[in-house]
């Protein structure tokens, strides 16, 4: 798969209304972008897997969706699941304006368990907004995760309940958005964004928030928690108030189905055109 992989060199051309991929790598002009391909050369981009569990909760199917962008729950997903289906029809102007506007109104928490796999720390990682794992209670289970390669490492979780969980290897969630403004493209890693808190803050919150992921200054809020990840295991224990309802989850903008997920980062696995 690996070598399949690195053998292809991609050249991203934006054409959605969101063009994430595009915006972090080149840019988010189809014009540009094109530019950029002519004249850039093949550079390394880590891909993240997802694996789900089967009927046998106690096995991950062998099957694995990859990804170069955004694995989404909560807050994130429920945003893009109303741009993507019941608002898809309003046009891409009053789309933008409503989503953000009925997941503030809805205010839907998600109970969850979280175990990750932590990049190593460094001083410019506390600069950036990052949070260090070591203030996590260690995990003894997730470090033997069948279907997880990345079993070197301490393996720490965090519980509670979740507004919104994120996580992508590139900077940019659409044109005007960057979650994840200070990861890089190939480090054997993504940031994990995590909003949870108990009781739910006010609605005013989340507004001022959503803002500042236009800019990133996010990051540097007390409401959010930003890790660097090597693998991750996300379980959805139910809506708050409504134990049946997990919400959604996507890659991408597709629905993926709000399971148990194992998220798993490997470097270098794809070779993207960008500029020079």
């Amino acid at each position: 798969m690996q070598n399949c992989l690195k053998s292809i060199a991609l050249g991203i051309v934006p054409a959605g209304s969101g063009n994430g991929v595009a915006a972090s790598i080149s840019s988010g002009d189809p014009f540009t972008a094109t530019l950029n391909i002519v004249a850039g050369k093949p550079q390394a981009v880590d891909l993240f897997s997802v694996q789900h569990k089967g009927q046998n909760k106690g096995t991950f199917q062998s099957e694995r969706i990859w990804d170069i962008h955004f694995f989404c729950w909560g807050a994130f997903a429920d945003h893009d699941h109303l741009l993507e289906n019941t608002l898809r029809s309003l046009g891409p102007v009053v789309k933008m304006i409503l989503a953000p506007i009925w997941v503030i109104l809805l205010n839907k928490h998600y109970k969850a368990k979280v175990q990750i796999l932590p990049a190593p720390y460094t001083g410019q990682m506390e600069a950036q907004g990052y949070d260090s794992a070591e203030t996590l209670e260690k995990s003894t289970m997730a470090a033997t995760s069948e279907g997880c390669s990345s079993k070197l490492g301490e393996w720490r979780h965090l519980d509670g309940h979740f507004f919104g969980l994120a996580m992508g290897n590139l900077s940019c969630g659409s044109i005007d958005l960057k979650p994840t403004p200070h990861v890089h493209h190939c480090e054997g890693a993504v940031d994990m964004l995590v909003e949870r808190q108990r009781p739910p803050w006010p609605r005013l919150t989340y507004a001022r928030l959503f803002l500042q992921c236009e800019t990133g200054e996010h990051v540097h809020s007390p409401y959010v928690e930003m890790f660097k990840v090597k693998a991750a295991l996300v379980e959805p224990l139910g809506r708050v108030g409504h134990r049946s309802e997990c919400g959604y989850m996507q890659c991408s903008g597709e629905d993926i189905g709000a399971d148990v997920k194992l998220l798993e980062c490997h470097q270098g696995f794809a070779q993207v055109i960008m500029a020079k």
